[in-house]
């Protein structure tokens, strides 16, 4: 009896640790305005404003949720963590060909920013531009949330 109490308090308290866990984790976001209608991996997004959290921050393959808060339209996305870097700048960086955008970065105001892999448009849009690509950062419109 008392080594059944005793298993059901551990998996409760467990429970409960991991809980905690998650909620902290699940805070780290990034609010920005984008003044751009852009693409993220294979989905075209309308300029506006838009929450990019870390969905499961543990993982070595971080998907991003990237959600409009006009219109709660929702995307996830895989992104890969590329550099840790002491810098505490939240931005987004994307590619840009002639007038179309694509997410290529996000630097969370941490010490972690992640990229986004080339996406089977993007690739089809850069072989279309001979002149390559444009980076366009945006800092002054994205916030961090922790």
């Amino acid at each position: 009896m008392n080594k059944a109490i005793h298993s059901i308090l551990t998996v409760l308290a467990l429970t409960i640790v991991m809980a905690a866990g998650v909620q902290a984790q699940s805070s780290r976001s990034l609010i920005a305005e984008i003044p751009f209608e852009f693409k993220a991996g294979g989905t075209a997004l309308n300029r506006g404003r838009y929450e990019f959290r870390v969905i499961n921050p543990s993982s070595d393959q971080t998907v991003f949720e990237i959600t409009a808060l006009d219109s709660k339209q929702s995307v996830l996305l895989r992104m890969s963590p590329v550099v840790r870097s002491s810098k505490d700048v939240a931005k987004l960086i994307f590619n840009r060909y002639g007038d179309q955008y694509f997410l290529a970065e996000a630097w969370t105001g941490s010490d972690l920013h992640f990229g986004v892999a080339e996406s089977k448009a993007e690739r089809t849009t850069r072989k279309q531009f001979a002149r390559g690509r444009e980076t366009v950062e945006l800092k002054r419109q994205v916030s961090a949330s922790r």
